[in-house]
């Protein structure tokens, strides 16, 4: 069986004789150990992608585990050539590059879904004067559905730039958000609909996108002309973020009975999930800013609760500002009583 698996890795990797085989050794993360998001964004290369050709470069390798309860690990160097589309951080690279990165040898590698054609986020290093993925075996890239981007549209500043010239995490993780959720050129919207809730998980797990920037990027995609990308946009502000946002009512009146659907459903979500909200709100309000928010803005982070449809969610969340805030900080809870419902 072993022998057949390996037959079908090769078959579906064949050699690119572009590539060069490099002296490289894998570098793995083995279960139990931690990978956190720095380790992505300490990448000294962080670049949107599009994928030209991918195969099997180089002999096999066995990795042995430091806990025997692993054991060994055959792996096979592959080899990646790819378009540089943006660059998020690091130098100038070519328009063309090449990267590698360790597959296990016996199944079909974890970088099979790097089709060509398709983009990505990658994040490399410098390893023996070529570009080297920061893990093997472990994903390291990030699908991209919603097309290509200008440079000039990301949100990122370059260190030549900045006062004490370093990259800001926020500034890198912020641009990742921007080239996932914004569709450019060639946006795939049936995909990015289907993937969208996946996607938002693993920015704000893997890459600690700050919340407030997801709900901001979300509900940028109200006014996009795919009415299902809208409605599950739409969802995600309901399930990541618990906001109940106008869109609900927007899906409600779809003229597509699907889209209708899915608004019923979430109107049902929000009105259930109320009385919880309002109880978090009012016992840990700081807690919910700080998990469905932004950490560095407690203020913007609550008052976003301000502006959901729940009367009763923007009364608990204007009374909590009220008592740390003057009324002229916050023109969100205008016309909003101070006063808890009752």
């Amino acid at each position: 069986m072993m022998i057949k698996l390996i037959l079908i890795a090769n078959t579906l990797l064949p050699a690119v004789a572009a590539c060069e085989i490099p002296h490289i050794v894998p570098r793995i993360v083995y279960p139990g150990e931690e990978f956190h998001s720095h380790t992505w964004l300490s990448a000294p290369h962080i670049l949107v992608v599009q994928i030209l050709h991918i195969g099997w470069q180089g002999r096999e390798v066995k990795v042995v585990a430091p806990s025997s309860r692993f054991g060994g690990i055959s792996m096979r160097p592959v080899c990646v050539v790819a378009r540089v589309e943006n660059i998020i951080r690091g130098k100038a690279v070519p328009s063309e590059i090449t990267f590698y990165y360790f597959a296990s040898s016996v199944v079909v590698p974890r970088n099979q879904d790097l089709n060509p054609g398709s983009r990505y986020i990658v994040f490399l290093r410098d390893e023996s004067g070529i570009l080297r993925t920061v893990t093997d075996l472990t994903s390291s890239e990030i699908l991209v559905l919603s097309g290509a981007h200008e440079q000039s549209e990301l949100p990122v500043t370059p260190p030549s730039a900045k006062v004490g010239g370093d990259w800001n995490e926020y500034d890198m993780s912020d641009a990742i958000a921007y080239v996932l959720f914004t569709p450019g050129v060639g946006c795939d919207s049936a995909a990015l609909t289907e993937r969208l809730i996946d996607t938002i998980e693993r920015a704000g797990r893997l890459l600690s996108v700050p919340p407030e920037y997801l709900v901001a990027l979300m509900r940028a995609l109200r006014t996009n002309s795919d009415q299902r990308l809208r409605t599950e946009a739409c969802s995600a502000l309901l399930g990541e973020f618990r906001l109940q946002d106008a869109c609900i009512d927007d899906a409600l009146r779809a003229s597509d009975p699907e889209v209708q659907r899915m608004g019923g459903q979430l109107l049902a979500r929000a009105r259930s999930g109320e009385a919880k909200l309002l109880r978090d709100l009012g016992e840990d309000p700081l807690g919910v800013a700080i998990y469905y928010g932004d950490s560095r803005d407690f203020k913007s982070a609550l008052t976003r609760f301000a502006t959901d449809q729940r009367t009763a969610v923007r009364r608990r969340a204007c009374e909590i500002l009220h008592v740390l805030y003057t009324t002229a900080e916050l023109p969100q809870c205008d016309g909003v009583s101070k006063a808890l419902p009752h």
